[in-house]
């Protein structure tokens, strides 16, 4: 069996192919030969290069819903991107194309599409970034993360599977996260994850607030790699002791699980990824969606859809400030009743096994196809 896979970009569109590709070569008595199609120097290389899948890039644009004069250049982009996935896709005949979105994807798929190879699209956010909304007038099968999601697709090709998650996030364990982060159990444990964008002022109200946090609760922070400096600067500033806290500049997989195995509260942006893993594990949060024009609209909207099945509580951008923070934490902690009803209602908006339906649906297009 061969499988183009295309998208790329950010974490969100990169990491559920990885957890789709180790299911579908634990599922299958041979592993499929794979090309991953994407951006030159995007983070999907990278990821690809570590996971031993093949890689090459092809020219792309990006699609943005605002003014900018890149715009003029990127619109000739598209066109030489879809004329070099045309070659590659004829070269590597594959019998499946999945698309995880991501502007990378769209010449790619058109490109399957005038080849004639199905193609499968997966949205993990619940209002579809304008890629997809291309990619799914192609493709044969639109696999979503939320069932609102099928609205803006054609509902004969909608599925819903569930956002893909790596096994190793769903592996975590306690007291490995312990030992790990020297984490004692006498104190909550409260995770605050930044995200791979806009972490920094999250970061900032953080540090102003952790002498008095740590009074009650322990805390594992996952600051990011470009704020890990400043964030370690910042924290000697404030005169912090180290006793239960500890910083983290980024969490591998296994190491994610395990934090999130261990957290009795997470404070996270809006990210549809870290979302769908805390809901993965049932955990209450304390969601602050980033602020930014660019990102904020889908923040927004998945931070408003947990708050709505009352699965998190929301703290907007715009109010942040560490006195703020400090009290819904406490509020939090100080209600029982309602952080165990956050925890239920969080749990049922999981899908942890989304990656192997999502398999079942890719092995099934490309045995069709071979079959048609």
């Amino acid at each position: 069996m061969r499988i183009l896979l295309t998208g790329g970009g950010t974490g969100g569109h990169v990491m559920p192919v990885v957890a789709v590709v180790k299911t579908l070569n634990s599922q299958l008595p041979t592993p499929p030969d794979y090309l991953w199609v994407g951006s030159y120097r995007g983070l999907e290389e990278k990821v690809a290069a570590e996971n031993n899948i093949p890689f090459t890039s092809v020219l792309t644009g990006k699609l943005r819903r605002y003014f900018s004069l890149y715009n003029i250049i990127d619109i000739y982009k598209i066109p030489l991107g879809v004329i070099q996935s045309f070659f590659v896709v004829r070269k590597f005949k594959p019998d499946v194309v999945f698309s995880k979105g991501g502007y990378v994807s769209v010449p790619v798929v058109i490109a399957s599409w005038l080849l004639r190879r199905p193609i499968i699209t997966h949205e993990s956010d619940i209002i579809p970034g304008l890629a997809n909304k291309i990619i799914a007038r192609l493709a044969q099968k639109i696999a979503v993360s939320f069932p609102s999601t099928g609205q803006y697709f054609d509902d004969r090709k909608v599925l819903v599977t569930g956002n893909p998650l790596r096994a190793e996030i769903l592996a975590g364990d306690q007291a490995r996260a312990r030992e790990k982060f020297n984490l004692l159990s006498d104190k909550p444990v409260i995770l605050v994850v930044g995200g791979s964008q806009g972490a920094r002022k999250l970061n900032e109200i953080l540090v102003e607030v952790l002498p008095q946090l740590l009074e009650n609760y322990q805390v594992l922070h996952v600051c990011g790699q470009d704020n890990y400096q400043l964030v370690q600067t910042q924290v000697k500033e404030v005169g912090l002791k180290q006793v239960g806290y500890c910083l983290q500049s980024f969490l591998s997989a296994p190491a994610m699980g395990d934090a999130l195995a261990l957290a009795d509260l997470v404070i996270t942006r809006a990210g549809i990824n870290t979302l769908n893993e805390i809901a993965a594990w049932g955990k209450p949060a304390l969601i602050v969606p980033i602020g930014s024009a660019v990102l904020g609209e889908h923040q927004e909207v998945n931070a408003k859809y947990f708050r709505e099945a009352g699965a998190a509580v929301v703290l907007p951008n715009s109010e942040i400030k560490a006195e703020h923070l400090r009290k819904e934490v406490n509020d939090i902690f100080s209600n029982d009743s309602r952080r165990q009803d956050l925890k239920r209602k969080m749990a049922k908006l999981a899908h942890r096994e989304a990656a192997e339906k999502l398999a079942d649906q890719i092995i099934a297009l490309a045995r069709g196809n071979k079959h048609g």
